[in-house]
């Protein structure tokens, strides 16, 4: 019975990407692109690849430039809580 309730706080106690860290993400990531001048992000898509890596993609469109640019990104956290993200 201890063993299985070891298991299960060690489980629930690791860190992992609430919806509130995704959404600050996708901020991050928007006011980023968005310093660049003419620069405007239309979509930001992150899902769960697992508890503490996050896998996406960032949709832009540049003044002058008839297509939309599509560039991958990710994100990850660390034993710390702490997360980095990037995108290419």
């Amino acid at each position: 019975m201890f063993a299985i309730i070891g298991a299960l706080y060690w489980y629930f106690s690791q860190p992992r990407f609430s919806v509130d860290e995704i959404n600050r993400i996708k901020t991050d990531i928007k006011l980023k692109f968005e310093e660049r001048k003419g620069v405007h992000v239309i979509d930001i898509d992150l899902i769960k690849e697992n508890d503490r890596k996050l896998m996406g993609l960032v949709k832009l469109k540049i003044d002058g430039l008839d297509e939309e640019i599509t560039k991958s990104c990710s994100a990850r956290m660390g034993d710390d809580s702490r997360y980095i993200w990037e995108c290419q």
